[in-house]
């Protein structure tokens, strides 16, 4: 619901091409990376077209940016237990990082968490 209504407002083609921008990135370019036209870049920046799914994940993982980030509002789904959850900014960098290690050291971290949270 959150990102229908976020297409409607077109939130979401506006945040595409900020961050876009922010890379450095010309509609041509990301066209490339994901393998459509730059008009269909241009179609989900104006908010023409909608983007499926699998698209945005690509999308976001060629930017490199996390899906908190880029709907910027703080406010995740939890797929175990369904619940939004909101986090602070410590929490999304925390989260950002987490996400580039390696499974041994995140089962080290997520056993320390365990330790200092009883």
């Amino acid at each position: 619901m959150w990102l229908l209504k976020h297409m409607k407002e077109n939130k979401f083609g506006n945040k595409l091409k900020e961050i876009r921008k922010r890379k450095g990135l010309s509609q041509i370019q990301l066209a490339e990376m994901l393998g459509v036209s730059y008009q269909q870049i241009q179609k989900y920046e104006s908010g023409k077209n909608r983007i499926s799914l699998d698209r945005l994940i690509d999308l976001l993982q060629r930017l490199d940016i996390s899906v908190a980030e880029f709907f910027d509002d703080n406010m995740i789904r939890s797929p175990q237990s369904g619940y939004n959850i909101s986090l602070s900014d410590k929490d999304e960098t925390f989260l950002r990082k987490f996400q580039t290690l390696d499974e041994e050291s995140k089962d080290i971290i997520i056993k320390l968490i365990d330790k200092l949270s009883k």
